[in-house]
């Protein structure tokens, strides 16, 4: 075989190499393979940030802790609850589709978890 017929059978799978991952997807878990590579670099130890891990009993301590950065951050910034939810349920649809995975969380389960996991990072950093 020629190069010039390895290059087009190279672009031939390339074309047919297309990603069945949007443009807008920029959140996404991290493949089985990859983690079982390295369980303990892929495993989480105690923050998790955003809805991947909202029901793993061993990280429900840290959602309380998560709260109380939240309720300081209200406390202690020039901001209101209010102005926040609105920012953040106009966000919402980009904030999904951002996501990979399918979310199986409502439209405000959603806005909850950006709320308080965004707000507990601006406080904690």
């Amino acid at each position: 075989m020629k190069y010039k017929d390895v290059v087009n059978n190279i672009k031939g799978m390339l074309e047919r190499a297309e990603s069945p991952i949007t443009s807008h997807c920029c959140i996404y878990r991290v493949p089985f393979d990859i983690r079982l590579l390295n369980q303990d670099a892929y495993t989480l130890k105690d923050i998790f940030i955003g809805p991947f891990h909202q029901h793993n009993p061993r990280l429900q301590n840290m959602e309380r802790h998560k709260l109380i950065y939240f309720k300081k951050f209200l406390e202690l910034g020039d901001v209101n609850l209010e102005s926040l939810v609105i920012h953040v349920e106009e966000a919402e649809p980009n904030l999904r589709r951002s996501y990979a995975d399918t979310l199986d969380l409502t439209k405000e389960e959603l806005e909850k978890i950006i709320l308080v996991d965004s707000c507990f990072i601006i406080e904690f950093f």
